[in-house]
């Protein structure tokens, strides 16, 4: 037996490999396939190619990593919309209660696709209560993200306690679901 790495196959390859499984009716359930994006300062006129060869191999939603930068979100969100990429995908973008400064500084340097503003860790960092703090910052982030047009949902990552996902989506305002045993809200 030969054991292979996960760089054997690439991102679209395991997209095409996902969605024909669906085709063929060999999965037990369909599946809801997605694929990761980093939000980025697109250029004007950006046609998100790549993204496109993914929906056309299958993939259905993208997920962005953590975003606490709601500018860099909107303008990403912007270009994806214009890029008509919104059309083929659901677009759910990342949030995490960071509990401390110190967490929040561990996911900015060890998850570099994820945006952490400065800002947010000193925030955090200055906080009475730095985890009461963070839910707040989440759940205004959440707040605010649901009026970006263009974003379908919202995914909430723990960093440790998951009692916090439960805060800050109370908290923020928005509706509650429940499936599978995880949480998420609906922007």
């Amino acid at each position: 037996l030969h054991a292979s790495t996960v760089f054997d196959v690439t991102g679209r390859e395991l997209i095409a490999m996902a969605a024909g499984l669906d085709e063929d009716k060999t999965a037990a359930a369909p599946f809801f396939i997605g694929t990761g994006v980093k939000a980025h300062r697109a250029r004007k006129g950006w046609r998100a190619e790549a993204l496109n060869q993914k929906a056309e191999l299958g993939a259905q939603f993208i997920q962005t990593q953590i975003c606490y930068n709601l500018d860099l979100m909107k303008h990403y969100l912007q270009r994806l919309v214009e890029a008509r990429a919104t059309w083929d995908f659901s677009v759910i973008a990342s949030l995490a209660p960071l509990p401390s400064s110190e967490t929040a500084r561990w996911v900015k340097e060890n998850m570099p696709d994820s945006k952490i503003p400065k800002r947010l860790v000193q925030r955090i960092e200055q906080a009475a209560d730095p985890e009461q703090e963070a839910v707040l910052a989440c759940a205004e982030t959440m707040q605010a993200m649901s009026e970006i047009p263009g974003l379908s949902g919202i995914h909430l990552m723990t960093t440790g306690d998951a009692e916090l996902i439960g805060a800050a989506i109370d908290t923020s305002g928005l509706a509650r679901t429940e499936g599978a045993g995880q949480q998420e809200a609906q922007a």
